[in-house]
This record gives C-alpha cells, sequence and structure tokens, in this order.
C-alpha cells in the first residue's frame, strides 16, 4: 500500500520475475518479504499521518463544548451576584441556552465528523499494525534460519510463502475492520441525523 498523504491506502506493486531456483530463491524471499513489510510500514505511517488533523479538530471541538458549558453554568451565578449588588447590567438568561446550542452542536460536529473515535481508532490501529509487524520479523528471522538448514528447501519454501502470505492477510485485515467500524459509526451517526429531523417535521 503506498503512502499518500492526501489519499486512501493504495495496494503496492507485486514485485516481478521471482525467480525460485537454489541460485536465487533467497533473493526472491527478500523482495517478498520486502513486499510484505511495506505494506505493513505504508499502513502504519498513513494511520499516524492521518489521526493528527483527528486529533486537532477532535481536540478542539470537545474544549469548545466545555468552554461553552462553563458559561452556560456560570451566568446564573453571575445573574444572581448581580441583582444582589444591585446592578444595574444583569446578564440574560438566555446566554445560558445560546452556550447550551453551541455545546451541543461542537459535540455533534464532533460526533459527525468522527474526529475523536476516529483519532483513538487509527492511534489504536496503527499500534496494532507495530506489534503484528514486529512479531513476524521475529518469526521470519526463526524461518529463515530453518530454511537455510533444511535438505529439501524446495518442501520448506512453502512453508515460508505461507508465512508471509498469513502476516500480509493479518495487515489488510487489520486496515478492513478499521474502515469497517468507521462505516458503522458513519451510518449510526446518519441514523440519528434522520431520526432527529423526522422528530422535528412531526
Amino acid at each position: 500500500m503506498k503512502h499518500d498523504k492526501q489519499k486512501n491506502l493504495i495496494p503496492s506493486l507485486f514485485p516481478e520475475k521471482l525467480q525460485w531456483d537454489r541460485d536465487n530463491v533467497f533473493i526472491s524471499l527478500g523482495k517478498l518479504y520486502d513486499f510484505v513489510n511495506r505494506e505493513c510500514d505504508d499502513a502504519i505511517a498513513w494511520y499516524y499521518d492521518k489521526k493528527k488533523w483527528k486529533k486537532r479538530c477532535g481536540v478542539l471541538s470537545r474544549v469548545l463544548a466545555i468552554f461553552g458549558a462553563a458559561i452556560a453554568g456560570l451566568v446564573p451565578i453571575i445573574i444572581e451576584i448581580q441583582k444582589s449588588t444591585g446592578c444595574k447590567y444583569i446578564l440574560s438568561p438566555g446566554i445560558s441556552t445560546v452556550s447550551l446550542a453551541f455545546v451541543a452542536l461542537f459535540i455533534s460536529l464532533d460526533k459527525f465528523g468522527g474526529w475523536t473515535s476516529g483519532w483513538i481508532r487509527y492511534v489504536n490501529t496503527a499500534q496494532q499494525l507495530s506489534q503484528l509487524q514486529s512479531n513476524f520479523k521475529l518469526k521470519w528471522e526463526q524461518e529463515l534460519i530453518s530454511l537455510s538448514n533444511a535438505e529439501e528447501y524446495r518442501n520448506a519454501l512453502k512453508g515460508s510463502i505461507v508465512i508471509l502470505e498469513k502476516f500480509l492477510n493479518s495487515v489488510h485485515d487489520l486496515v478492513r475492520k478499521e474502515t469497517d467500524l468507521w462505516v458503522q459509526e458513519f451510518k449510526g451517526v446518519l441514523h440519528e441525523l434522520e431520526k432527529g429531523e423526522k422528530n422535528n417535521n412531526t
């Protein structure tokens, strides 16, 4: 998968002209190893890069929501203080209502945009991919040792390719699971918006 900061993950080109005779078997395995590792590296880099703006938007929306809630809570107290001191310029209670409306707006924007939840999903997926890759590299080194000592390398070679295949499938599975979570979350938000719109029309 190619890491494009502006686009989605794009599958890398599969290595060409792999040769499996004894003289070239480790060269071909090296190309396959580089291919599956690059897929994982690109996915990890993409998730860590994309989570930055989600984090910023999520934090900003939550801070503004907290600030709005604080204003809504302070206004009644300030009004009471003004009344007790005989102040001529008393704040309007409507400020609390407006503040609470903005709180709901910021939280809804965060939920609809999937900023906070997306940030968490992206970091979690990147960490899982990193752990998966570390385990794979250790297992691969063990496989190379076994392969180099195998008398019948062709039979042992099939097991090596299976390891590469399983790792690549695991990488794609994690990416797909994260995407499925986003789709479910987005559909849920749309359903809530449609439900709210119907309630307003009735």
